[in-house]
C-alpha cells in the first residue's frame, strides 16, 4: 500500500471537512448595546467580527442591536429580540439559512452571492416567511416587505425536517416525518 497516496487523501478529506465546518457560521459586523450567545449553556457577550454557528442562540437586551452577515445576506436583529441560527448551510448551487424568531424582530436584506439560488427563512410558532425578494422584517405576527416579495405560511403547516432540511427545529420534537408532538408540559406540570 502507497501510504503517501493515503496521507494525501485524508489531507484532502480534513481540507473538505474543515470547509463544510467553517461554512456553518456567520459572522457579528456589529454589536450595539447587551448582546449574547448561548454557548454550552453559558450567556456570553458577542462583540464586533465573531463568529457565531450554525444551532446557537443569539439574545439582544433593551435599547440593544447586532447586525450578521452569512455569505451575502445581513440580518438585523432589533431590542429585545432572541434567535436561533437552526440552519447556515452553502453548496455549490445553493446558500441556506434558516432562523428561528423567539422573540422579538429581525430585518433581514437578502443578497445573492456567487450566482448561487438563496433559501432563506425565519419562523416563529405562528408563521414561516420564505423570502422571495430582497428585504423584509419579521417581528412576531407583523411581516412587513420593502423590496421584492416574501412569501408567508401558517406554522402548523411546514415541516421544519421534510420542508427546510433542519435538523434539530428549536420549537417542536418531530420522532418522524409528518409525527409532530409540541414540546408542551404535560397535564398537571
Amino acid at each position: 500500500m502507497n501510504f503517501s497516496v493515503l496521507r494525501k487523501s485524508l489531507g484532502v478529506l480534513f481540507v473538505l471537512c474543515s470547509a463544510t465546518l467553517y461554512a456553518n457560521t456567520a459572522t457579528v459586523v456589529s454589536t450595539v448595546g447587551k448582546v449574547e450567545v448561548s454557548r454550552n449553556n453559558v450567556w456570553v457577550a458577542l462583540t464586533e467580527n465573531e463568529v457565531v454557528r450554525e444551532g446557537e442562540v443569539i439574545s439582544t437586551g433593551f435599547k440593544s442591536e447586532a447586525i450578521i452577515k452569512y455569505k451575502g445576506s445581513v440580518m438585523k436583529l432589533g431590542p429585545l429580540t432572541r434567535i436561533t441560527l437552526e440552519k447556515l448551510a452553502t453548496s455549490d448551487t445553493k446558500d441556506d439559512v434558516s432562523v428561528f424568531l423567539n422573540t422579538g424582530a429581525v430585518r433581514s436584506t437578502v443578497n445573492h452571492s456567487e450566482n448561487k439560488r438563496v433559501s432563506y427563512t425565519v419562523r416563529n410558532p405562528i408563521a414561516v416567511a420564505s423570502v422571495r425578494g430582497t428585504e423584509f422584517i419579521f417581528a412576531g405576527n407583523e411581516i412587513r416587505c420593502f423590496d421584492g416579495a416574501v412569501a408567508v405560511v401558517p406554522a402548523r403547516l411546514v415541516n421544519p425536517i421534510r420542508d427546510l432540511g433542519i435538523s434539530k427545529p428549536v420549537d417542536r420534537e418531530y420522532e418522524s416525518e409528518g409525527n409532530v408532538k409540541d414540546n408542551l408540559p404535560a397535564e398537571g406540570s
